[in-house]
């Protein structure tokens, strides 16, 4: 595979191009809108905006096409690409998002490069993982709400294991408060919601482990002097913020953890317990009741929905319901990131809790394979988790501000 940047010129002769081009084959549906070979002959960036074509060196043909959408801004650029209806599923997508990325990082004027896709394109969401890109939060174009892919230099792609379990977290923070109607923002050193949160989830999820304290301070700040309906949450996820004179109290503190991908789903379990997906609107309401009351609350009927039916339709989660027999019994809620898929919201009976961690953690591999599992827990559930495998990683905070 190579990339073929037209000059000024053959991007001319694009523009009639029908199944021939300078010797190449030209796939249908391989080359790009007109549009975007006329809008860089007419501008001095033509360099960087200018359609490339992704050549299959080997057959000789055109399959597709990608490109920069801008120059780059402040050391960014975000890239696109397609590949011909009849040449899709042959990796040639990843190949062309590999070569953009190369060439962008080897021009010296790009520190990290953006992509989006609209929410149902798993397709493309598989092909930026495979090239490095991390999903880094939400946005919109043209044709509604897309979900943002980040890619750093080499040195800066190295997230230690918290780092990606931080993440990991951030990411199911905001997928729930988009579920429930509005997003919240991804910044360099944390997320933010500036909104009234759904119950049990933060605010702030401190995302970089060293230097950002004065950047995480600022956020914390901005969102006091909005002075929230609520009161609101902070996850230090490094404990390293002391939040108490900024008027906050310790909820709680707690063991990220992390157990390595298994090469195959087949760990130990109870037997008496059949793990399941959640498939229908019908069984999440099963799935939330029994979660509600696992901790031996038994009024719920007051109580909002906290997970929203729209959630099932979010490829990168999975509700996880255990019984026994015909009754719900035990569960759990994965959501897949870029290396790692973060387990949450664990219930179980209290005598098999050990035996329900190795249960989800095969169920979670069955879903997300070969993607590590990460989560936070402490108490009796940590020294469960401990015993199905889990490690301990690092500790984080959770700080609870009242207003």
């Amino acid at each position: 595979m190579k990339l073929f940047i037209p000059s000024k010129e053959e991007a001319s002769e694009l523009l009639t191009a029908q199944s021939q081009f300078r010797g190449l084959s030209v796939c249908e549906g391989a080359l790009p809108p007109t549009f975007l070979f006329e809008n860089a002959k007419g501008t001095a960036a033509s360099d960087w905006i200018m359609p490339r074509l992704l050549v299959d060196e080997v057959t000789g043909r055109v399959v597709g096409n990608g490109g920069f959408k801008y120059a780059p801004r402040e050391g960014k650029v975000e890239i696109g690409y397609g590949v011909a209806a009849a040449c899709q599923r042959q990796g040639f997508a990843t190949q062309g998002a590999k070569l953009l990325c190369e060439e962008a990082f080897s021009s010296g004027l790009v520190n990290e490069i953006l992509a989006e896709t609209s929410f149902n394109n798993t397709a493309s969401e598989r092909v930026l993982k495979k090239v490095g890109f991390i999903h880094c939060g939400y946005g919109k174009d043209h044709e509604g709400p897309v979900r943002v892919w980040s890619r750093k230099k080499e040195s800066a792609m190295k997230l230690s294991r918290v780092e990606q379990a931080a993440r990991n977290n951030a990411i199911w923070c905001d997928t729930v408060c988009r579920a429930h109607g509005l997003s919240g923002e991804f910044l360099d050193a944390v997320w933010v919601y500036r909104h009234p949160a759904p119950a049990y989830y933060p605010n702030v999820v401190t995302l970089r482990q060293a230097g950002e304290e004065t950047a995480v301070l600022a956020t914390v700040r901005d969102l006091i002097a909005r002075e929230l309906p609520s009161q609101w949450a902070v996850k230090d996820s490094y404990r390293t913020l002391d939040l108490s004179k900024l008027g906050f109290g310790l909820l709680f503190e707690a063991s990220w953890i992390w157990h390595e991908a298994l090469s195959s789903p087949t760990a130990a379990q109870d037997s008496e317990i059949r793990w399941a997906p959640v498939m229908s609107a019908v069984e999440l309401a099963n799935w939330e009741a029994a979660w509600s009351t696992a901790d031996g609350n038994t009024e719920t009927s007051h109580k909002p929905r906290m997970f929203p039916p729209s959630l099932l339709a979010d490829r990168n989660v999975a509700f996880l319901a255990g019984y026994r027999g015909q009754q719900l019994v035990a569960g759990g809620i994965a959501n897949a990131s870029e290396t790692v898929v973060g387990l949450s919201n664990v219930f179980a009976p209290k005598s098999h809790e050990p035996s329900v961690w190795a249960g989800l953690l095969t169920s979670v591999q069955t879903v997300f394979p070969k993607l590590h599992v990460v989560g936070y827990e402490h108490g009796l559930a940590l020294q469960a988790a401990l015993e199905a495998g889990f490690e301990e990683i690092g500790a984080l905070r959770v700080w609870l501000r009242h207003t």
